[in-house]
């Protein structure tokens, strides 16, 4: 319906839908749900595109501004002359104030349809934004000659576009075939005589050289080694380009090696596109946890919604058990974790159809728990399913690396992205170092599946995919490719967490959006766009809101460096709403001095406030000084909380809860230090609901049985304050 149609009629068709809802407010009822106009749909869609735009300006403004606050040595104080930079910042920051007041009118008239709704609980209106706003550059490196050799003449190696929403797209092609069959370096001066076609226009950007092609013209040059040369080659293909090929051999011979690019098939592309407009009711006759779980003001956060329950899954094997249940359709053999062995025989003769998987974790070890899941997914793969994996590139090990990429390589179905932070444009000493240690946290596991709408489950919480989460002693793999913890590979230690599983197409999916921003992101800048946006009613929430049997639930999402660090106030508005009781389960007690000061004031007016956190993390990387971390702020704050340390031997408590007036649960991978709130990407769920607190409660008091608490001051090593103090939000 365009946007030009009457208003009277819209305003019409709004009231006799709010007349129809207004009769269906029962004291106890499930979450209300509204129908509403299909005009008020283009209307989030225009205020999500401009909020967007003003987002990009945003970034582009901070380029700038670092760019013209470098000095220039040309520029003499005498003769003061306005930088192309300062010219440009200055322009750009005039765009983003226009950019803003058209955000400001947009909204304005968004409103005028909204507050028409008279809808007394949240409302969800999807709808969608297919902008190209991002650069996308990615990497492809030759150095297998068996994964790039030709058989038969025929290319075997498939590189899998990935431009969603990419207004510039290119492939960086290193080549080290030739160094890779030259251990004595006698080839240095050699080159290979490369051909490429691509079913549209594309252009070959050398380091000297930039040239066009037409769909199926044959492009010829030189390519050399990157070990022993740095030419920089590039292909750029057209947005219309859907397939092109790449051969190459030594000079004057017949080509040896090959690569096909293609765009790969997308069964969710309207994920990647997805918008939630969150029509939010007023909140002023609510107070506590209430009102903070119906906040409008976070941009990465799902709207409010019922699902059917919420499954725990507390114990150690537990995780891996169920999403082995979810990928082969029954549960493992009773046996199959004693075995040891990743590759033991399986039933997969129930394995459901998948039309997607998502994996996304800090690590993804070449363990027993890592091998057997790609051996999972590599079968789902095999089928069709399109699976895309997401890990952090600071933490991978050699093994690691190698077991994702041949799993890449030889599914054309699978696609890998390390993520590794990037230096900003005009970044500075400490954005360099930041690169050094900036992590991926976000955990998930998503399986998506349109035609049944039941195998569509989503898992969250702090695990990783790796041994120290499903076993309490290492086990000596007798295969060399497997990380091997006795034989020295890594440290162990054996961490205790949570995770639980949602079974609800409507909520797997808006996290599977979640998950695609990052996925989608900015090469250059890192820029990733939220799924919502936010809409406030003029109608006040009904109170019965919160009497639905079913758990509220809402993901949310965090790039600290990216979203003005909200996740440091979305915790203190959090803590700031408990009027009872406050509990907390985290391995590193070390967060922001805002929050720091959000539960000092939670004591302060009568909250019950515990916290179990723990002392002893060797077995931790840079165990020597996160061991220390913890003690400055329980010093500063035993003695107005109750603080307990865990202290069942040689296992580290991993979880990551919050627990509020026995009512709320906020579950993910959020620690309490400074580098989840400042520097890495996190994500977790507000749960609301008196049942599933309780169970929550169980599994806390479970962790305190195994906890002492902490009555007296802690002693420091002040050596290890210093480098925390030097280092102070890598901890």
């Amino acid at each position: 319906m365009k946007k030009t149609e009457n208003f009277g009629t819209l305003l019409g068709v709004l009231l006799l839908s709010c007349t129809l809802i207004s009769c269906q407010t029962p004291a106890q009822r499930n979450p209300s749900s509204a129908e509403v106009p299909p005009d008020v749909a283009p209307y989030v869609q225009k205020l999500y595109s401009d909020k967007l735009q003003a987002e990009l300006n945003k970034e582009q403004l901070l380029i700038l501004k670092r760019r013209q606050s470098t000095p220039h040595p040309h520029k003499k104080d005498s003769f003061p002359q306005e930088t192309r930079e300062e010219r440009d910042y200055k322009e750009m920051n005039a765009r983003q104030e226009r950019q803003l007041q058209v955000v400001n009118q947009s909204s304005a008239l968004a409103q005028q349809r909204i507050n028409a709704l008279r809808a007394d609980a949240p409302v969800s209106v999807l709808t969608s934004n297919n902008e190209s706003w991002r650069k996308q550059e990615q990497r492809l490196e030759m150095g297998s000659i068996a994964e790039f050799a030709l058989r038969d003449g025929q290319i075997q190696r498939i590189f899998k576009f990935d431009r969603m929403h990419a207004k510039d797209y290119e492939v960086q092609i290193k080549n080290y075939l030739i160094s890779a069959d030259d251990p004595n370096e006698e080839r240095k001066n050699e080159h290979f005589d490369a051909t490429v076609t691509c079913d549209g226009p594309f252009r070959i950007k050398k380091t000297f050289s930039d040239k066009k092609f037409v769909a199926y013209q044959k492009a010829t040059f030189r390519m050399y080694d990157n070990k022993y040369n740095g030419d920089n080659l590039r292909l750029i293909p057209a947005s219309s380009v859907t397939s092109c090929e790449l051969k190459a051999g030594p000079a004057g011979a017949p080509a040896q090696f090959g690569v096909r690019f293609v765009e790969p098939a997308n069964p969710y592309l309207d994920l990647h596109n997805l918008v939630e407009g969150c029509l939010m009711p007023r909140t002023d006759n609510l107070t506590g946890i209430e009102k903070f779980f119906l906040t409008d003001k976070y941009s990465s956060m799902t709207c409010p919604q019922a699902v059917p329950s919420v499954v725990n899954l507390p114990e150690a094997v537990d995780s891996l058990k169920s999403k082995a249940e979810v990928l082969l359709g029954q549960p493992l053999p009773g046996n199959f974790m004693d075995l040891h062995d990743p590759y033991a025989p399986l039933d997969f003769s129930k394995a459901p159809y998948f039309d997607s998987i998502y994996v996304s974790y800090l690590v993804f070890r070449a363990d027993y728990y890592g091998t057997f899941m790609a051996r999972l997914l590599d079968f789902h793969a095999k089928r069709g399913t399109k699976v895309k994996i997401l890990v952090a590139g600071v933490i991978t090990l050699e093994k690691d690396e190698v077991l994702l990429r041949k799993l890449e390589a030889q599914n054309p179905n699978i696609q890998l992205q390390e993520l590794k932070y990037k230096v900003p444009s005009g970044g500075s000493l400490g954005d360099r170092f930041d690169r050094l240690h900036r992590s991926m946290h976000v955990k998930l596991l998503l399986t998506l599946s349109k035609k049944e709408p039941k195998n569509n489950v989503a898992f969250i919480g702090g695990r990783n995919i790796h041994d120290g989460f499903i076993f309490k002693k290492p086990y000596d793999y007798p295969r060399p490719e497997m990380v091997n913890y006795v034989k020295g590979d890594e440290s162990f230690v054996h961490w205790r967490d949570f995770e639980f599983k949602i079974h609800d197409k409507d909520f797997t999916e808006k996290v599977a959006a979640h998950f695609l921003t990052l996925w989608d992101r900015d090469y250059k800048t890192m820029q990733f766009r939220s799924i919502n946006v936010n809409v406030p009613m003029a109608s006040q929430v009904s109170p019965s809101y919160f009497n639905s049997r079913e758990p509220l639930v809402r993901h949310f999402m965090s790039v600290p460096y990216k979203d003005d660090e909200s996740l440091i106030q979305f915790y203190v508005e959090m803590l700031d709403s408990a009027k009872k009781k406050i509990m907390i389960s985290t391995p590193y007690f070390r967060p922001p001095a805002p929050i720091v000061e959000a539960l000092e004031r939670a004591a302060g007016r009568g909250v019950q406030v515990t916290v179990i956190t723990r002392l002893d993390l060797k077995g931790d990387t840079v165990d020597w000084i996160l061991s220390e971390s913890n003690k400055p702020t329980v010093n500063r704050l035993f003695q107005q909380l109750a603080i307990y340390e865990y202290t069942e031997p040689k296992v580290i408590l991993h979880s990551k809860i919050v627990l509020i007036d026995d009512v709320y649960s906020f579950l993910g991978s959020v620690n309490l230090n400074k580098r989840s709130f400042i520097h890495d990407m996190e994500n977790g769920a507000m749960i609301y609901g008196a049942a599933y607190n309780r169970e929550m409660t169980e599994i806390y008091n479970q962790y305190k049985k195994d906890s002492r608490l902490i009555d007296d001051r802690l002693k420091r090593n002040y050596f290890k304050a210093m480098i925390l103090g030097v280092f102070d939000t890598e901890f």
